[in-house]
């Protein structure tokens, strides 16, 4: 088991702290490497089984986490914390985002999926807004807002419940009987309607929004 606490340069007395899990020494020094001259306190663990073994000795922190890791993945590591830290946020990163991995770790609680190498913005921003929610914070459900069928069309909601349910675009594609050039077009149509800037994002919004991926397909052709 190896762990290594880093901090910025002057980090404040309250400085948040930044858990990074990820067994690959080099992505783990780059992701801490990013927060060097922040005012935040950084530890950083090789696996999930030695950060799930210090939980208890740690304060309150946002946790970033790679996905593929031997023994215990980071999806399952997530799914404990939502039982023992379930206000803690959670930013998950892997260079191997498909969609369907993607879909697992926004419907179990991430805050953001981030693409390996990271980009140090991308992920400043991603763990800021993570940071940003507090516990007592929900998202607006849909009784409390326009309802997304006001803000994306019908075959645009048919694309997302398929993406949801964590088919590709070429699957998507064929359930609909559109090329996947047009199901790209429908991504980044509805990534600019509910105003997000990431697949991870959409994903998220389609689950606070409680768009249901078991839905029938519209009738409409």
């Amino acid at each position: 088991m190896k762990t290594n606490t880093f901090a910025g340069s002057k980090p404040a007395p309250n400085a948040p702290w930044i858990y990074v899990v990820d067994d690959n020494v080099d992505d783990r020094r780059a992701v801490c490497s990013i927060f060097a001259s922040a005012d935040v306190n950084v530890r950083a663990f090789d696996n999930g089984e030695s950060f799930l073994a210090s939980l208890d000795s740690l304060k309150p922190g946002c946790v970033v986490l790679d996905v593929r890791m031997p023994g215990i993945d980071g999806l399952s590591v997530m799914e404990f914390l939502s039982r023992r830290r379930p206000d803690w946020p959670i930013v998950m990163m892997s260079n191997q985002s498909s969609i369907p991995i993607v879909v697992r770790a926004m419907q179990r609680g991430a805050r953001h999926f981030v693409e390996k190498p990271c980009d140090a913005e991308r992920l400043k921003d991603a763990i800021a807004e993570a940071q940003s929610v507090k516990p007592k914070d929900k998202p607006a459900t849909p009784k409390h807002r326009q309802p997304l069928c006001k803000l994306i069309t019908p075959r645009e909601m048919d694309v997302l419940r398929l993406l949801l349910s964590g088919q590709q675009n070429k699957s998507v594609a064929y359930a609909l009987g559109i090329s996947e050039r047009t199901v790209e077009v429908h991504r980044s149509r509805l990534m600019r309607r509910l105003e997000v800037r990431s697949f991870a994002e959409l994903i998220r919004k389609a689950v606070e929004y409680g768009v249901d991926d078991q839905q029938a397909l519209s009738p409409h052709m």
